[in-house]
């Protein structure tokens, strides 16, 4: 029988880990959550894993709701996560898994169809400039997105990984993978202006490598 490489091994665990079906229902979820807070002038922008290319299947969903143009007496975050409570409370897709109202950054945990898990917050755009960043790297070359995600699959198997047990986040192998990739002198990986992420759109045009 074929010898199986290193290689191959690695190749069809970043298969097994794959989040396509979860792209379909972050697709779904957004599409859900954007008609149910239009009537309140807000709009919605997802963050996070699912979003800046290093994610893996099972991640779940990052959400933030932002008020749309100007508003004479906008609602701070605590106030839009109370409108939001009953509308999610009355969507049949939806199922409400925890609310954290004390938190600086109030969130809403959720199920969306009994398949993804999503954290809703309020007026938290700070995460859409790291995330657009992110995926500029990860769109830089192929391996830039194995190299992390088999970081993150390491730090997961050795008990090395979450924040809330006391060890680094998956953010930050995200970032220290990224760092060993510009500082390396095999690969030389281009550190991009983060000046040029303000959290809108996709990549930047002037933040693509050629």
């Amino acid at each position: 029988s074929r010898r199986i490489s290193l290689d191959d091994l690695l190749s069809k665990r970043l298969m097994e880990v794959s989040p396509k079906k979860d792209f379909h229902g972050a697709r779904a979820c957004l599409k859900e959550l954007e008609s149910l807070v239009a009537g309140l002038g807000w709009k919605v922008r997802p963050f996070g894993s699912l979003c800046n290319g290093f994610a893996m299947r099972g991640s779940d969903l990052d959400i933030t709701c932002c008020l749309e143009g100007d508003q004479e007496k906008p609602p701070t975050a605590r106030q839009m996560l109370e409108l939001a409570l009953p509308l999610l409370e009355a969507h049949s897709k939806f199922k409400i898994v925890d609310t954290i109202k004390a938190a600086m950054v109030p969130i809403v945990k959720v199920n969306f169809e009994q398949v993804l898990d999503v954290d809703i917050s309020f007026k938290n755009t700070t995460p859409l400039p790291n995330t657009q960043l992110l995926r500029a790297y990860s769109e830089l070359d192929p391996r830039v997105r194995d190299l992390v995600l088999m970081v993150k699959l390491w730090a997961r198997a050795s008990g090395v990984c979450g924040a809330a047990n006391g060890h680094l986040s998956a953010y930050s192998f995200t970032l220290m993978a990224i760092y060993f990739l510009q500082v390396d002198a095999r690969t030389r990986m281009p550190c991009l202006d983060t000046s040029l992420f303000r959290g809108e759109g996709g990549v930047p045009k002037e933040a693509k490598v050629a």
